[in-house]
């Protein structure tokens, strides 16, 4: 094969015989089929000129395109001479099309603003990510090309948006900060400003801020929050009901999270399970299966539905578990007619 038997004169032909040389080069290839020649290396030889004579990678360079794109000359990539375009396949060096004309400009944008981020004023960040998720939107940028990216929170701190969490006006699926203003969550967070929506459909947020791993309902650190609204809704039931609840830190004991004593002296000793949704099943470990199978009656499990947005305590006296399941899963379908005593906080709060 005459490339592969010439293939330092090939890597070299550009240095070594200069402008006719190389396009003696192209035109003897003209004439051989692709597969009697090694097409692989002539991929990763600077062979390939541009009018002013620049030589480049088959990659970095163009065929000019048969009709006049919508685009100024001065955002185009390098374009093949327009001696060469006769002689050098499509298959090495593809016609410029306005799809990968406008997929590069995006990509020579995008560089601009990583490189301008850290000095734009508010307003221009705004406006920026907005276009950011515009192109998100048509699959024009990845998630990974925007590590650079900050959002601004409701507090006025521009932060990434791994430290963020998706604020109500972006969706309805909860209401975290309603819930800190109801003291059924105590865990510090920022909220992510709507100063980004504009006439776009909230649902096109979501996925954006959830690809660039802002906290939303789907979100895997979510779990850490549905609990934690899970326990301090359960003291708030055992408040309303005049009990003295205490919450157990993790070196106390194992097995349950709270204590409750009533009045009267009656211990509940419950183990709080939360869930995001209306209807779910739950887990019981195996040594909360076995301290519910000791401790028999003063064992409950309080199962806290609807965590993210409408808090509903549904309580279960343990030993009626060991009377359906002999396992540690429950699912919805078993626990829910067990259920003795139930409450809402926002319902009861707010008079719904």
């Amino acid at each position: 094969m005459w490339c592969m038997r010439h293939a330092s004169m090939c890597r070299n032909f550009p240095m070594t015989r200069g402008w006719l040389g190389l396009k003696k080069l192209w035109d003897h290839l003209s004439k051989i089929k692709p597969e009697h020649y090694d097409v692989n290396l002539l991929r990763y030889s600077a062979l390939f000129p541009d009018d002013k004579g620049n030589l480049y990678m088959p990659y970095q360079i163009f065929k000019r395109p048969k009709r006049p794109l919508d685009l100024p000359d001065v955002d185009l990539p390098p374009m093949l001479h327009q001696d060469f375009s006769e002689l050098i396949p499509d298959s090495l060096v593809p016609e410029l099309t306005e799809e990968n004309a406008r997929s590069l400009l995006s990509k020579k944008k995008l560089d601009k603003i990583k490189e301008e981020w850290p000095t734009l004023s508010e307003d221009e960040k705004v406006k920026r990510v907005r276009y950011l998720r515009g192109k998100f939107s048509k699959h024009a940028v990845q998630p990974g090309e925007l590590g650079f990216l900050t959002l601004r929170s409701k507090s006025k701190k521009w932060l990434p948006p791994t430290e963020l969490v998706i604020s109500r006006e972006y969706q309805t699926e909860m209401d975290l900060e309603q819930l800190i203003q109801d003291g059924l969550l105590d865990i510090p967070l920022e909220f992510v400003d709507p100063v980004f929506l504009s006439n776009e459909r909230a649902e096109d947020w979501q996925e954006f801020f959830s690809s660039l791993g802002m906290v939303t309902k789907r979100s895997n650190r979510i779990g850490k929050i549905v609990q934690r609204i899970a326990v301090l809704s359960s003291l708030a039931y055992e408040k309303s009901r005049g009990w003295d609840a205490h919450e157990l830190g993790e070196s106390e004991v194992s097995g349950y999270d709270i204590v409750s004593k009533g009045a009267d002296g009656r211990i509940r000793k419950i183990e709080v399970k939360g869930s995001s949704d209306i209807e779910s099943n739950f887990y019981l470990t195996s040594n909360e299966y076995q301290k519910l199978k000791n401790i028999g009656k003063e064992y409950y499990i309080y199962v806290v539905t609807d965590a993210l947005k409408r808090p509903k305590v549904n309580v279960i006296h343990g030993p009626d578990i060991l009377d359906i399941q002999p396992s540690v899963f429950v699912v919805f379908s078993q626990w829910k007619p067990l259920v003795k005593e139930s409450w809402s906080y926002k319902a009861e709060s707010k008079g719904d």
